[in-house]
């Protein structure tokens, strides 16, 4: 059963009046104690969290949040109800989602290449409580959040977007802005206040559905096996299982769609085939330097024997193997050079399932550095 909280002034209901959504990636785990360590301790909605944190292992986030602030952090279970002044925080590997009150923790496709992704939190938001949602997207890289805080828009409920100037990157709040009719752009201090008295004193508009369905029909609950993704078929593939990918432009937003449910703005779809091709790039470059270490092995351990035809032979065909690739770096050094702000360093894989390498390495960083003030034992 989910614990009584016994720092709470938190009262469990069947269905929050209300309910906070925040989203955020790289730059958002010190926006997000900022933030959190600004509301009161008698606040009166539940907040939920995604934040880009990767694929696997165990996360000190909710341990960190819980001593920044008042209110209490928890990693839900699936199936646990929501209550005022708690703040969900979606586990590594698992979309947070709400439905009936209560937390639903889905292993679904990817979104953006990332899961737990901001937008399938965003849209189950836009679903459940309509115009009672309050989307807020936090500084982060690419678009995440983007579409999802336009659906909690479009059912009446509040767009909320941390100021970019403030941002440590202004990236997923200027796309939120460009492509949503948001209702404040804010610094984190008055995000707080904001989002206080949003819940305190309720102004809520009503839901523009003509049924009271929240989610559009581009932006599925789950995956219709039989149903193909709205919008155009393309010949463009999926990065991650290969399918055929369908896009959806509404206004200024592209989306792009598989039937098994994963799903890309343009510039993280971008993003992802960067990425292999990256990894396409580098694999033969560091399997020729191999080839060359070993052969130059064997080539020293048949000299050493006497051997020398063979020792010859090794060594042609070492120094052929790392001459191929040196030309293979050198052409990818000045394939990087003529990108703006491109790095010659081989890629380094941050943790399964990251689509933002940098930004997962910051909220890493930030995650730690922040565990160590509050005295949090890293896992």
């Amino acid at each position: 059963m989910p614990a009584v909280w016994p720092r709470s002034k938190a009262v469990r209901l069947q269905r929050p009046d209300a309910c906070v959504f925040i989203g955020g990636s790289a730059g958002a785990i010190e926006a997000l104690a900022e933030l959190l360590s600004r509301l009161p301790e008698d606040f009166g909605a539940p907040v939920m969290v995604a934040l880009h944190v990767g694929m696997t292992g165990a996360s000190v986030l909710p341990s960190i949040l819980d001593r920044v602030g008042s209110l209490h952090a928890v990693s839900p279970a699936d199936g646990e109800s929501l209550v005022r002044g708690v703040v969900y925080v979606a586990p590594r590997g698992r979309h947070l989602l709400v439905e009936d009150g209560r937390v639903r923790l889905g292993q679904g496709p990817t979104e953006h290449g990332v899961r737990p992704a901001i937008d399938p939190m965003f849209r189950s938001a836009a679903r459940e409580f309509g115009p009672h949602a309050i989307g807020v997207v936090l500084s982060g890289m690419l678009d995440d959040g983007t579409a999802g805080l336009g659906e909690i828009r479009a059912q009446g409920g509040w767009a909320l977007v941390q100021q970019p100037s403030e941002a440590a990157f202004a990236n997923m709040p200027q796309s939120a802005i460009g492509n949503v009719d948001v209702d404040e752009v804010l610094p984190i201090a008055e995000l707080a206040t904001c989002l206080d008295e949003l819940v305190r004193h309720p102004r809520w508009r009503a839901n523009p559905s003509d049924d009271g369905t929240a989610v559009p029909p581009g932006a599925p609950a789950g995956v219709d096996d039989d149903a193909e993704p709205p919008g155009m078929r393309t010949d463009i593939t999926c990065p991650e299982c290969g399918g055929v990918l369908w896009e959806e432009i509404d206004d200024q937003l592209t989306m792009y769609r598989c039937q098994a449910g994963h799903a890309f703005s343009a510039d993280s779809l971008l993003a992802v085939q960067g990425e292999g091709l990256d990894t396409a790039i580098w694999r033969p470059i560091r399997m020729l330097r191999e080839r060359g270490a070993l052969l130059r092995r064997l080539a020293g351990r048949a000299s050493a024997q006497g051997r020398e035809r063979s020792a010859r032979y090794f060594q042609e065909q070492a120094d052929d193997a790392l001459r191929r690739a040196s030309e293979m770096r050198q052409a990818m050094d000045g394939a990087a050079s003529s990108r703006p702000g491109a790095a010659k360093a081989e890629p380094v894989q941050i943790a399964e399932g990251v689509m933002e390498p940098d930004g997962a390495a910051e909220l890493e960083r930030a995650a730690n550095a922040l565990a160590d003030r509050s005295g949090v034992d890293r896992p």
